[in-house]
C-alpha cells in the first residue's frame, strides 16, 4: 500500500476527501488538504506537488497498491469515488502490510523487560492475535480475500482486479453509463512482451511512420492474440457476453489525433458490399468496406481499449459523455450536447482496460508528440450479419484466426 508515512498520510487524506459527498474536490483542493495534513502530522510545511497527487490518485486506482479505488473525474475537474460506499480503510491487509505489522510487534517485544512496557503489553497481545487471525483465516473467509493477499506477494502479476464487486458492477455500468474501467489487468511483464512484439514487427516491415493506426493487428502479429486474451480479459468478456467475437483489432497512437471531435462510432468493416435495408454510406477502405449498419448491430458492439501506457487528464485520456450510448445521434445533436455538458475524463493505468459501447459520445483530445499514448483497441460483437454479409475480420476469443 503506502511506501512511506507521508504517502500513507496523503492516501488517507485523499480517501477522506473523496468520501465527502457534500462538496466537490478539485486537484487543487486535494493538494491543499494533503499539504495541511502532513504539516499537522509532522510539522513539515513544504507543500505537496501537483504531480505527487496525480501519481497518488493513479496509485490508489491501481490493483498493485491493494486499494483498487474507483476514482472518477467528472466535469473535467472534480474527483470522487464512483462507489459512494468505497473507502481504502475497508480493504483487507496485504501480505506486505502483514509483514510490516509482524516486524513492528517483534520490535515492541524487545522492550518487554522495561517497566513502561507493562502499559503496552495488552496492545501488543491484541496486535499478535490480529495478525494471527489474518494469517490463519477461518474457513468462512472469502476466497477472494485470500487470493488478493497471495497475489500481493509478487510483483510479476497484478492482484486480480476481477473481484465479485467489480464484475457485478460491470453489467449495469455498461448498460447505464456505456463505459467502465478495469485497472491493471495486465502485469508489467505482459505489457513489455506485447509492446516488444509490436516494435519488432514495425522494424521488420520498415515502418518508420508514427504508428497512428495499424489495422488487422492479429493478422499482422498472430502471437499477440495469446497475450491479449489473458485470463483476466477473457473473464471480463465472458461476463459481458459469452458469445462475443472480435471484428477489428487496431493499434492506436494518440499522437495521430484521429478523433479530436465529439462523435459516435457508427461504422463497421465488412468484406463485400451488398444492398441491404438499414445499411448505408458505403465506402471502400483498405481492401474492405465501411458501412453504417442498423442501430441494433451498433448497440450490440463493445469496444475494449487496452492501455499500454497510462492515460490521465494531461496525457491522452479519452473524454466521454456517460449515458449517451442508447441511440444514434446526429452531428448537430452531438455538438449541441458538447456545448452544454461537461464530459467525464477516463483515466486509465498502464495495463488497464476501458470498456465502452460504440454509440457512447466521446473524443480523444489533441495531444503533443511527447504526450502520446498507445492503445490496442478491440471491437467485438456477438451478432452475425444478415443475408451472407460477413465481417472483414472475425476472431473467436482464444481460438486461432480463421
Amino acid at each position: 500500500m503506502a511506501a512511506n508515512k507521508y504517502a500513507l498520510i496523503r492516501y488517507i487524506t485523499i480517501d477522506k476527501c473523496l468520501k465527502d459527498r457534500q462538496r466537490k474536490w478539485t486537484l487543487k483542493d486535494l493538494i491543499a488538504a494533503c499539504s495541511e495534513a502532513i504539516c499537522h502530522f509532522d510539522g513539515v510545511d513544504k507543500g505537496v506537488s501537483k504531480r505527487t497527487i496525480q501519481m497518488d490518485l493513479q496509485h490508489m486506482r491501481s490493483e498493485e497498491s491493494g486499494y483498487n479505488a474507483p476514482i472518477v473525474v467528472s466535469e473535467k475537474k472534480f474527483y470522487s469515488y464512483e462507489d459512494p460506499a468505497f473507502s481504502i480503510t475497508h480493504i483487507p491487509l496485504t501480505a506486505h502490510d502483514q509483514a510490516k505489522l509482524t516486524e513492528l510487534v517483534e520490535t515492541l517485544k524487545q522492550y518487554q523487560d522495561f517497566t513502561f512496557f507493562k502499559r503496552l503489553s495488552g496492545l501488543v497481545e491484541e496486535l499478535e492475535n490480529g495478525i494471527a487471525a489474518i494469517n490463519n483465516p477461518e474457513p468462512s473467509s472469502t476466497v477472494l480475500d485470500r487470493d488478493k493477499m497471495q497475489a500481493a506477494v509478487t510483483d510479476e502479476q497484478p492482484s486480480s482486479p476481477l473481484n465479485r464487486q467489480r464484475l457485478t458492477a460491470l453489467d449495469w455500468k455498461l448498460h447505464e453509463r456505456g463505459s467502465y474501467v478495469f485497472p491493471q489487468i495486465y502485469a508489467q511483464k505482459e505489457i513489455k512482451m506485447i509492446t516488444g512484439l509490436i516494435v519488432e514487427h514495425q522494424k521488420k516491415t520498415s515502418s518508420n511512420r508514427p504508428s497512428s493506426l495499424t489495422k488487422s493487428l492479429f493478422q499482422e502479429i498472430p502471437e499477440l492474440s495469446r497475450l491479449i486474451f489473458n485470463e483476466h480479459l477473457t473473464t471480463i468478456l465472458n461476463a459481458v457476453d459469452i458469445d462475443l467475437f472480435v471484428t477489428k483489432v487496431a493499434l492506436i497512437d494518440s499522437q495521430s489525433n484521429l478523433n479530436v471531435r465529439w462523435h459516435q462510432d457508427t461504422t463497421i468493416d465488412v468484406k463485400h458490399k451488398a444492398q441491404l435495408p438499414g445499411f448505408a454510406d458505403w465506402r471502400e477502405s483498405a481492401g474492405y468496406f465501411k458501412v453504417c449498419p442498423p442501430s441494433q448491430i451498433l448497440k450490440n458492439g463493445l469496444i475494449v481499449r487496452i492501455h499500454l501506457e497510462e492515460a490521465f487528464e494531461e496525457k491522452g485520456a479519452m473524454e466521454v459523455f456517460p449515458g449517451t450510448h442508447q441511440e444514434k445521434k446526429t452531428n448537430d445533436q452531438i455538438q449541441l450536447m458538447a456545448s452544454k455538458r461537461l464530459p467525464t475524463i477516463v483515466e486509465v493505468d498502464a495495463g488497464g482496460v476501458h470498456l465502452m459501447h460504440p454509440l457512447l459520445v466521446h473524443r480523444s483530445p489533441k495531444q503533443s508528440p511527447k504526450d502520446k499514448t498507445k492503445v490496442i483497441q478491440l471491437i467485438l460483437h456477438s451478432l452475425n450479419l444478415p443475408n451472407g454479409l460477413t465481417w472483414a475480420e472475425k476472431h473467436e476469443i482464444g481460438i486461432e484466426l480463421r
